[in-house]
């Protein structure tokens, strides 16, 4: 799986960025309720923020049945950038109309953003190595949140909450711009049609390639 992984310079820099991305996101949910929290209306707003959290990722997995960009991934990390955003706008306390707007946000980015990856990594590793590929990804994804979950606190306490946040939205965001424009991701384009990336087949001695059959 790691091979597979490294073979694609693509590959290598997008799990890096999204590492990043991951590790600031964890601002957001411990940050959050403590600022929110401060507030006289705390935990009610709170609940009305996370409720447009879910409803944004709801109206952003409708989105990716319609969005089809021709060049995913650099698109699919621009989009991210709401996440980022979030995090800057929560850093000021906001009123809770323009949090819960953030947030709907940030869970529609995250959400479409998500699902265009996987798309891609479907349409472009060959589906006997899909699942190698998957590992690493995910081993990378559940690592590095616990590690920023561990880090936020410790960092709010030394710098401030405002300051924190800040911080986490530029390590988030910074590797998602560059990501964005580095040549080999924006070489990676959409297979027309959706078929994934084709796979080997080994049957008496002879190998066979072929599409995957898309269900």
């Amino acid at each position: 799986g790691w091979r597979q992984v490294t073979n694609r310079r693509w590959l290598v820099i997008s799990l890096g960025a999204f590492a990043l991305a991951n590790l600031g996101f964890s601002g957001l949910f411990i940050l959050g309720p403590l600022i929110v929290g401060a507030t006289p209306r705390g935990a009610a707003d709170w609940g009305v923020t996370m409720g447009l959290f879910a409803f944004g990722g709801l109206i952003g997995a409708g989105a990716a049945m319609r969005v089809r960009p021709s060049r995913p991934l650099s698109s699919a990390f621009l989009i991210w950038l709401g996440m980022p955003a979030m995090l800057i706008t929560l850093s000021f306390s906001p009123p809770l109309a323009v949090l819960a707007i953030g947030a709907f946000v940030a869970s529609a980015c995250t959400t479409l953003t998500d699902t265009i990856w996987h798309t891609t990594l479907q349409q472009q590793i060959p589906s006997q190595h899909l699942s190698r590929v998957s590992s690493v990804d995910w081993t990378i994804s559940m690592v590095i949140s616990p590690l920023g979950n561990l880090a936020v606190g410790p960092l709010a306490a030394a710098v401030g909450t405002q300051t924190s946040l800040i911080a986490l939205s530029l390590v988030a965001g910074v590797p998602l711009v560059i990501v964005a424009f580095v040549p080999s991701v924006r070489a990676i384009r959409a297979r027309a049609g959706g078929y994934p990336a084709s796979v080997e087949l080994h049957c008496e001695g002879e190998t066979a390639r072929t599409k995957a059959v898309s269900l």
